[in-house]
């Protein structure tokens, strides 16, 4: 009786001084889960980390020998599964060179190896683990957000990945990593939907295409037919559509401006109708 009432209250006093372990900071953000038109398909990539973070990294990990930091141990497949989950997009592959939008990952994970981490082992381990032992780390997460290749915006977030381990938890590192993706997608998700990073307007921002908002100006009236809208695509290779419809009759033309993959311009006119026969970019109904 005397053991196990030492034992009792060393398990007591370990959880006491357990305490202090800070709680998880994970809860998702609101994001706009239901959009017009579905996102682009996606390819998930890993990536070296930046110089910057590699530095903090290294810089971590030297302090003291209960200072860890390790490069790209996050599995960026929980990335992907969750962003698969929000239905968001047309589809989230990983490392599909085929799809024109990329997201690339790398992580740091921080760990501390602190008085609550230790008294959390003792505690689990003196309980035979019906007490959960809990971990915590620090990830800190690059991403990059690229249109074939070319980076046009880039995020960095820093988040708390806890784990509890028990006999009566065994999945715990598995719901642990769930709840850690879906925080990072749902502020990926935010932080993207509020600068619009998937419109075409963005895109063609960041790769100082062609202003098809402001500098393209239609007129308001062409003959019989008047200005209905413009649609601007996803692609800048594909440029805008103008739609004009027609006062009376049940009738619309579409005005299709686009760039011109073409290198030689002395002959203007030949250009426009090799282009213009090749490609058809006019119809009516």
């Amino acid at each position: 009786m005397k053991w196990i009432f030492k034992h009792t209250l060393l398990v007591a006093s370990l959880l006491t001084l357990g305490a202090c372990v800070p709680k998880e900071n994970l809860k998702p953000v609101e994001f706009v889960r239901n959009t017009e038109q579905p996102y682009p398909a996606l390819s998930i990539y890993s990536k070296l980390p930046s110089a910057e973070l590699a530095s903090e990294c290294k810089e971590y990990d030297g302090r003291s020998l209960i200072h860890h930091c390790l490069l790209d141990q996050y599995d960026i497949t929980e990335i992907m599964t969750a962003l698969s989950d929000t239905r968001l997009f047309q589809k989230v592959d990983l490392a599909n060179q085929n799809n024109d939008y990329s997201l690339s990952i790398s992580s740091a994970t921080y760990n501390l190896e602190d008085a609550g981490e230790l008294t959390s082992a003792v505690a689990a381990g003196a309980s035979l683990f019906v007490i959960p032992m809990t971990t915590t780390r620090d990830v800190k997460l690059e991403l990059d957000l690229a249109w074939r290749g070319i980076s046009i915006k880039q995020y960095r977030y820093e988040l708390p990945l806890t784990m509890h381990y028990s006999l009566l938890h065994l999945d715990g590192g598995e719901k642990a990593n769930k709840q850690f993706a879906d925080a990072v997608v749902s502020r990926f998700l935010h932080d993207g939907q509020s600068e619009k990073v998937f419109s075409g307007e963005y895109l063609a921002d960041a790769l100082q295409a062609s202003d098809y908002v402001n500098d393209l100006l239609m007129p308001d009236r062409v003959g019989d037919y008047f200005f209905e809208n413009k649609y601007i695509y996803p692609d800048p290779f594909l440029g805008a559509t103008s739609r004009y419809v027609h006062g009376v009759i049940s009738r619309y033309i579409d005005v299709y401006t686009y760039p011109i993959k073409g290198v030689e311009w002395n002959d203007t006119n030949a250009l426009l109708d090799a282009e213009g026969g090749s490609n058809k970019k006019c119809s009516a109904s």
